[in-house]
């Protein structure tokens, strides 16, 4: 299997959570090997775990992602409780956690809600929890056929809002090039 060392092996499956929830998880590494919790970025799943020899990597996909199916009242802490869900059904006690991006908060709850179980806390570009609702599915159809319409005019309005560095970016000619029906700068 890629990214499994050695006698190392792959496992994936599903845990059913309370409302009749499903988590998909995924365990790469032999069970004698200490145990590292990854979780995933925002667009990510528990298939982007690296991979690293002498450690057994447990990985899930978050609610609504890959195969876990959506929870209709997710918070912060409810994916905590699954953190914690999921490494009482694998029977481990204590876990190292990296955490990748949108994983980052995640890590911080399930490190508040369990601190008996988490060991240590790795991020990599963390980013926080999302504070503001998403937009409706009417507002991106918006953006969509508005972008697809004229790219260039929705990168001149992303531009208006910009740091000025960003505003160097948009304006580069190889980019502007790669615009339909507008001119470098």
């Amino acid at each position: 299997m890629p990214g499994v060392s050695g006698g190392a092996r792959r496992e994936r499956g599903t845990i059913r959570l309370a409302g009749a929830r499903a988590l998909c998880r995924q365990v790469d590494g032999a069970a004698d090997d200490p145990t590292l919790l990854w979780l995933h970025g925002s667009t990510g799943s528990s298939r982007t775990a690296p991979a690293l020899p002498g450690a057994r990597i447990l990985s899930y996909d978050r609610p609504g992602y890959g195969g876990s199916t959506l929870h209709p009242r997710r918070t912060l802490m409810t994916d905590a409780d699954d953190v914690e869900a999921l490494l009482d059904h694998l029977g481990i006690g204590r876990t190292a956690v990296l955490a990748f991006s949108g994983g980052a908060a995640i890590a911080y709850a399930a490190g508040v809600r369990t601190p008996q179980r988490v060991t240590r806390l790795g991020m990599v570009s963390g980013a926080p929890w999302p504070t503001a609702p998403a937009p409706s599915a009417e507002v991106l159809l918006s953006a969509a056929t508005a972008l697809s319409a004229d790219p260039g005019a929705a990168v001149d309005r992303l531009a208006e809002h910009a740091s000025l560095r960003d505003v160097q970016v948009l304006n580069t000619p190889a980019l502007r090039h790669e615009l339909p029906g507008r001119r470098p700068g």
